[in-house]
């Protein structure tokens, strides 16, 4: 049976690092389907100022779907999947822009069935990109509330802390051991 891991943290919480480098080590893993989405739309539409939040609903609903598809498309042989963001996530950015949550959203959130939630800490250099644009003080509170939504799905966080990236990977690592002898 697939074993769903997530990487979950405000923006500038090195999910994407972590997940780079499990990748590396040879574990199947979805990259954010966000940035694919926000680099997808600049490209068709040349807008190179794309975000998301001009229009916040309809992009969580093309992120779930995008999200549900890559998820349904994992090769049958894969045990272990490893995820920048969950479908969860969603509700939290919608939670942050005071916007309702639609009811797919919903009913995929509780579907998920996520092994485990890791909750990556924040760097304590934040710093905007491309896709980034959040200040400092938006993020920490995105990052807070992307916790409170897991747990509010019934969620346990397992809290990696900032470290170096390979030590966070060993963290992680040693987490998900105790799944391959579970009964």
């Amino acid at each position: 049976m697939l074993k769903k891991y997530v990487l979950a943290g405000g923006p500038c919480s090195g999910k994407t690092e972590v997940l780079q480098a499990l990748q590396k080590r040879g574990f199947y893993c979805l990259n954010e389907v966000a940035r694919y989405l926000i680099h997808q739309e600049r490209n068709k539409s040349g807008n190179e100022n794309f975000k998301p939040s001009e229009d916040i609903v309809m992009f969580q609903k093309k992120l779930l779907a995008t999200q549900t598809e890559w998820e349904r498309d994992v090769p049958s042989n894969i045990e272990k999947l490893f995820s920048d963001r969950g479908v969860i996530d969603g509700i939290a950015f919608l939670n942050v822009n005071n916007k309702e949550i639609f009811p797919g959203l919903l009913e995929a959130a509780k579907k998920a069935n996520y092994s485990k939630i890791f909750y990556l800490d924040m760097l304590k250099n934040y710093s905007k990109d491309e896709f980034r644009q959040e200040s400092e003080e938006e993020a920490r509170r995105i990052h807070q509330i992307i916790g409170e939504v897991y747990k509010s799905h019934d969620y346990d966080l397992i809290r990696i802390p900032e470290m170096g990236v390979e030590e966070r990977v060993e963290m992680i690592l040693k987490e998900i051991k105790n799944d391959d002898y579970s009964i």
